[in-house]
């Protein structure tokens, strides 16, 4: 801006900066929580920090409530996707300029890839980050199956530990700590019973069981 150029290049920032990108990531993130989180898991975190509900109001505007669910589920998918393909219509089908009339300024060739490098910078962090943490797994000796799951440092950590022994027991009727085995036990003889068995063996009526 201090210079003869300064608006040229504030233009191409301006219009290129926070617009295909961040509807990108917003995108991004609403199919990470919705798809691979789970809305469900997403608002039990809600009424862990919130607290549940106890009025109708509530239930239905509250934090937790049907309005949210609607709005995660399918309002604001509908909105971003239909806002992502304007914002990718208006960047690919329309020249970059600046001024109007006579002054009015086309940019060249370079400066659209110079935007469009300055787009897509913070979607490169994305995948830089996924293979720093599976760096950081494997030197700790974990595998990368580990970055899909629940981390202890997570709050949600604790109530996923605690619902899963839940959950398996309504399933199969263990407590979840180990799959039920059904087999016969082994079968116990009295006391009496052996004691006369050996008196058998050893008068040489049988031969000796050992036990």
């Amino acid at each position: 801006m201090c210079t003869r150029s300064g608006i040229f290049y504030f233009t191409i920032f301006n219009d290129y900066s926070a617009s295909f990108s961040l509807i990108l990531m917003l995108m991004l993130e609403i199919i990470l929580v919705i798809y691979v989180y789970g809305i469900k898991n997403y608002l039990a975190d809600l009424r862990l920090m919130f607290g549940t509900s106890r009025h109708l109001l509530g239930k239905i505007f509250g934090p937790t409530g049907y309005c949210i669910r609607f709005v995660w589920m399918f309002l604001a998918p509908f909105q971003t996707l239909i806002i992502f393909f304007f914002v990718l219509l208006t960047q690919i089908g329309h020249n970059l300029t600046y001024g109007k009339e006579k002054r009015l300024y086309v940019f060249p060739n370079w400066a659209i890839g110079v935007g469009w490098l300055i787009s897509s910078l913070p979607l490169l962090l994305l995948p830089l980050f996924v293979l720093y943490n599976l760096w950081k797994f494997a030197r700790k000796g974990k595998s990368w199956r580990e970055l899909f799951r629940l981390q202890p440092k997570w709050p949600s950590y604790g109530r996923q530990r605690r619902s899963a022994p839940e959950k398996l027991k309504m399933d199969d009727g263990t407590t979840g700590s180990r799959p039920t085995r059904h087999h016969r036990p082994n079968r116990i003889e009295p006391a009496e019973k052996l004691a006369e068995m050996n008196n058998r063996s050893q008068m040489g009526e049988m031969p000796c069981t050992r036990f």
